[in-house]
């Protein structure tokens, strides 16, 4: 479904388990596009001003104004991370405890449940990755990836860490607080 909405040159921005259903033929429907945005490929690096979402579910660069398709995997991640550990990533309401708790990682999830299959937590902890860099970069690259997985066949290896990106005025503002 995220492929299909990105391909429409959508961001949906709100993935979450209230806005994803399953009906009775086991399809899965994504709801609630209040605060879906367009996807503009040439858009200038200032950031996006209007921060709206469901803070547990953003990724950390959506405090930072960057939104692109990433964020809906990370959305979908959160949602992974809490169907196979049962635990809710965190339950900060405000930007500013989001933004300050965002500089911690999450646990990997079999940490939190060894019961989880290696190659899940390693599918997860990509969709989660705090580097936008580092994460899946297209609902293409995840579905592949859990569809190898459902095929119990192994998955490739995990790229090398990416060198770091240079900060936003914004990421080095956050961090001087």
């Amino acid at each position: 479904v995220l492929k299909y909405i990105h391909s429409q040159t959508l961001i949906h921005r709100d993935i979450k388990p209230s806005n994803i259903l399953l009906d009775k033929t086991g399809r899965v429907w994504v709801t609630d596009f209040g605060l879906a945005q367009p996807l503009i490929a040439d858009a200038p690096e200032e950031p996006f001003v209007d921060l709206a979402g469901t803070y547990r579910y953003m990724a950390p660069e959506q405090f930072l104004g960057k939104i692109d398709s990433r964020c809906d995997l990370y959305g979908l991640g959160v949602v992974l991370y809490e169907l196979t550990t049962l635990v809710t990533p965190e339950t900060q309401s405000t930007v500013m405890e989001r933004t300050d708790l965002l500089k911690e990682h999450l646990p990997p999830p079999r940490a939190l449940n060894p019961d989880i299959p290696e190659p899940l937590d390693q599918i997860i902890q990509k969709a989660i990755a705090y580097d936008p860099a580092r994460r899946y970069q297209s609902a293409d690259e995840i579905l592949a990836d859990l569809q190898t997985f459902l095929n119990d066949e192994p998955l490739p290896p995990p790229a090398p860490p990416a060198p770091p990106s240079p900060q936003s005025i914004w990421e080095r503002f956050f961090k001087w607080k």
